[in-house]
C-alpha cells in the first residue's frame, strides 16, 4: 500500500525587496511546512520562491527561516554558496521550472495532478503572483492547514496556461 503524504503549512511570509537578488522589487515568498507521511510528521522546512523581474525564478529548500536575509540582501560569499546549494528543481515529482517563468512547472502539475506537492507548490506560486493586498488573507487561510485543504485561487500564470492549454 502506498504511503499517504500531506504537507501542513506552519508559517508563510511574503515580501518585496529593495535590493535582493539581481534587481529591485524582487518578490520573496517563504513557506514553512512539514510533511506528514502516514500520520508521522517530518521536521519542518522552508520552501522559498524568489522571482526577479516577474520572470526569473529560484526555488530553494532550507532548514531555517532566512526570509529577512533574503529580503535585505545581506549576502556574503558563504551565504551565496549556501543558497546555491539549496536550489531545488523538483518536489515530489513536480518540476519547479526552468528559471525563466512557470510553464515547465504548470506542465508538470498538469501531468502529475495526484502529487501531494501540487497544493503546496500552488500555494507558494499564488503567494508569489497575487496582488500584495491579497497576500495576508491567503497566508491566514493557509497557516495550520494542510495544503490540500486550502482553497487556492488561480494566479495569472495559471490562467494564461489554461487559456493556452485547454486540458489543464
Amino acid at each position: 500500500m502506498e504511503a499517504i503524504k500531506r504537507y501542513k503549512i506552519e508559517e508563510a511570509k511574503y515580501g518585496i525587496s529593495d535590493s535582493a537578488g539581481p534587481s529591485e522589487g524582487s518578490v520573496i515568498v517563504g513557506v514553512k511546512y512539514h510533511e506528514e507521511i502516514d500520520g508521522k510528521e517530518t521536521e519542518s522546512k522552508w520552501l522559498y520562491n524568489s522571482e526577479f523581474e516577474g520572470v526569473f525564478t529560484k526555488w530553494m529548500l532550507l532548514d531555517e527561516n532566512d526570509f529577512d536575509i533574503l529580503i535585505e540582501d545581506n549576502w556574503g560569499d558563504d551565504y551565496l554558496d549556501r543558497l546555491n546549494g539549496s536550489t531545488i528543481e523538483e518536489i515530489d515529482g513536480i518540476v519547479l521550472g526552468d528559471k525563466e517563468g512557470y510553464e515547465e512547472l504548470l506542465e508538470s502539475i498538469n501531468e502529475n495532478p495526484e502529487s501531494p506537492a501540487v497544493p503546496l507548490v500552488r500555494f507558494v506560486l499564488a503567494l508569489t503572483r497575487c496582488d500584495e493586498d491579497k497576500c495576508d488573507e491567503l497566508i491566514a487561510n493557509g497557516i495550520n492547514h494542510y495544503a490540500d485543504e486550502i482553497e487556492i485561487p488561480e494566479c495569472d500564470v495559471e490562467e494564461e496556461y489554461m487559456e493556452e492549454n485547454e486540458e489543464f
